[in-house]
């Protein structure tokens, strides 16, 4: 009875709070009906919440798409994308061009989620790495290439040298956990527990 409900934020939370009880995306259709709501809020919460249906979204895929073209929404739509994963695939050629994007920040995340739609890590990867460069997202930069675990070995070098330069500790903890994550065997020899 929620989800004929009049305020679209409402139907949006109705949707989640069904997936979550159920684990079914019954109601992606309600969700893609408010990626086309006047307000950004009720847009931003429609496509986080098909984020977190993941491939269960992948009929919201072209609605979403459609988000990279606007400003505010373009980050929640590049994650939610990526969270689709392959069944986003004709996303992925607008994702490859926001690794070149002038924000870091739509660099980073457009590369992550570019590789988890086409595991391109080819083309990914030095997006990722460059942005380790950045004192504003090197955290995400490092997160993320955790998250990539074995697939992002090639950017082991580079973590390596931080790891052994970094001063701050925490920080240092950081890249000690995405070493480990990607190749153990690295991570027993620097001495990363």
């Amino acid at each position: 009875a929620i989800l004929p409900d009049k305020e679209p934020i409402v139907r949006v939370a109705a949707a989640l709070a069904k997936y979550q009880l159920t684990g079914e995306p019954k109601h992606v259709g309600v969700l893609i009906k408010a990626l086309s709501d006047e307000s950004i809020a009720v847009r931003g919460s429609a496509c986080q919440t098909l984020g977190l249906m993941k491939a269960g979204a992948k009929d919201a895929v072209d609605p979403v798409t459609k988000l990279l073209d606007h400003e505010e929404l373009r980050l929640c739509a590049i994650t939610t994308l990526g969270a689709i994963g392959p069944a986003a695939n004709k996303a992925a050629p607008q994702l490859k061009k926001l690794m070149d994007d002038r924000d870091e920040e739509i660099q980073l995340r457009a590369a992550y989620s570019y590789w988890q739609i086409t595991g391109d890590i080819k083309h990914a990867l030095p997006t990722l790495v460059k942005t380790l460069g950045s004192e504003r997202y090197d955290r995400q930069a490092i997160q993320l290439l955790t998250e990539m675990g074995p697939a992002a070995v090639d950017s082991l070098e580079t973590l390596v040298v931080i790891y052994r330069v970094e001063e701050d500790a925490t920080f240092r903890q950081l890249v000690g956990v995405a070493i480990k994550k990607i190749d153990p065997e690295t991570a027993k020899r620097l001495g990363i527990r």
